[in-house]
């Protein structure tokens, strides 16, 4: 469904302006930037965690709206220095080289009196969350992959949402271009008037912790009806009765055939759902073939 807070006011859009506007105009300048950037990637001669941070910079400046983001030292939380390298208005950036993979340690991303002397950009980022009552939500990036993390429980299990900014810019999508921005944009971060509870990314993840919370209930109870329905016509149907003896004489066990019966139930569940999503062919096939599937083998 529609989430809440995506009208034109909630974007901080002017007057007069209507939201597509905006990420239209975002696109044009991402663009230009990537393509300033990306020049850069086969170069000898450059500091490549300079260069991305100035990407980096810039992208969320002039592009997604964080148009206080400013430089920072190291922040310090209980005696332990973390390298964050900006803050954009309520939300701390790490920036990694655009050569370095957001899960490759380094010495750049290292915890100052932590004991640990080599870091990812990603753990650098979390750690800092986990540890700062401040800060909530935070974005870690190479340049190329984008991610928004939380504040977490654990490291051991992180959670965040990542975007393949290369495969965007460089491939002039401008459709997820859209989505991008209408996720990452400035208002949707903690706003200086807010708690951090009262953001949109907050609000939305409470809304989506709900509604799975929901689905998954309905679905549970789907998948047990289906169950029995499928088991007891198995069971039944007269062609089956070398199921039957198996049952009967133990060469397959109850828990063993509901584990068969799980994993039909599954497998269709999966089936179902890329089907309706329309991903079960590439955007080359002609909409012949597409049609001949929906009306001639879709579940």
């Amino acid at each position: 469904g529609q989430s809440v807070h995506q009208k034109e006011a909630d974007y901080q859009v002017p007057t007069g302006l209507k939201i597509k506007d905006e990420y239209s105009r975002a696109f044009q300048i991402a663009s230009a930037q990537w393509r300033e950037f990306s020049q850069l990637f086969e170069r000898q001669d450059i500091n490549t965690h300079d260069v991305t941070q100035a990407f980096v910079e810039n992208l969320l400046k002039h592009a997604l709206g964080y148009h206080t983001i400013s430089a920072t030292a190291p922040l310090v939380v209980n005696d332990y220095s973390y390298r964050i390298n900006y803050i954009a208005g309520r939300v701390p950036v790490v920036v990694a080289p655009f050569d370095m993979g957001l899960d490759e340690s380094s010495e750049l991303f290292a915890v100052e009196g932590s004991g640990y002397r080599r870091r990812t950009a990603f753990q650098l980022a979390q750690g800092f969350l986990n540890a700062d009552e401040t800060y909530l939500w935070a974005i870690v990036t190479n340049g190329r992959q984008l991610r928004l993390l939380r504040d977490a429980d654990t490291l051991t299990r992180p959670s965040f949402l990542e975007i393949d900014l290369e495969d965007v810019l460089q491939g002039q999508r401008f459709s997820e271009f859209a989505t991008v921005w209408r996720l990452l944009h400035a208002s949707r971060a903690p706003q200086a008037n807010q708690t951090n509870n009262q953001c949109v990314w907050e609000q939305w993840r409470e809304h989506g912790v709900e509604e799975g919370t929901r689905v998954r209930k309905g679905l549970r109870l789907g998948v047990e009806q289906t169950l029995i329905t499928l088991g007891t016509a198995f069971l039944q149907h007269p062609d089956n009765q070398a199921l039957r003896a198996a049952l009967h004489e133990g060469a397959l066990s109850k828990e063993a055939y509901l584990q068969q019966l799980l994993r039909l139930v599954y497998r269709l569940i999966f089936l179902f759902t890329l089907e309706e999503r329309g991903l079960l062919h590439p955007q080359s096939s002609t909409e012949a073939a597409r049609h001949a599937y929906a009306h001639g083998y879709a579940l």
